[in-house]
């Protein structure tokens, strides 16, 4: 099953709000997309949290730990943070992803690669990650973001 592209996603704002973003000034529309990139790292963090796919479907469980038995808790407790989500904003676009080693580990389980794990011992192993889509736009995502460029071109008109 192919993924959802998230720049077409983002395409289907309404016309009527690309257009009130266009007219703007850049000050402005930065602090507006800073605002709609705060919104979205709240939604991310709370799926993450979650753990379920920007559709809404929940993540394959994690494996049994060799030896003990039982299967760890909830996953990417730290990867959610700010200091490792990462926001960046300018006047035209918004960017939320991972960097680094996060980033790494990030990728590799959002679109299900092999990673190469150190186990004790010295001993490495390779292992085949299930997808478990980390960052994405859901429809309530989409529905959020042009409800909040409605609200502020409600506000400014107000002015």
């Amino acid at each position: 099953m192919s993924q959802p592209n998230p720049s077409k996603q983002l395409k289907q704002l309404t016309t009527l709000a690309q257009g009130y973003l266009q007219t703007l000034a850049s000050p402005q529309r930065t602090a507006l997309l800073r605002e709609i990139g705060k919104k979205l790292q709240r939604s991310q963090k709370a799926r993450i949290s979650a753990q379920t796919d920007p559709d809404g479907r929940p993540w394959p469980k994690r494996r049994v730990q060799k030896g003990s038995g039982r299967v760890r808790t909830k996953m990417f407790r730290r990867l959610r943070t700010a200091k490792h989500m990462k926001l960046k904003t300018d006047d035209s676009s918004i960017s939320l992803g991972f960097s680094g080693n996060t980033g790494k580990i990030a990728r590799a389980h959002h679109y299900g690669l092999r990673e190469r794990m150190q186990v004790t011992g010295g001993k490495t192993i390779s292992i085949k990650n299930p997808t478990r889509r980390l960052i994405g736009l859901s429809t309530q995502d989409l529905a959020d973001i042009d409800a909040h460029v409605m609200d502020h071109m409600i506000k400014a008109g107000e002015k």
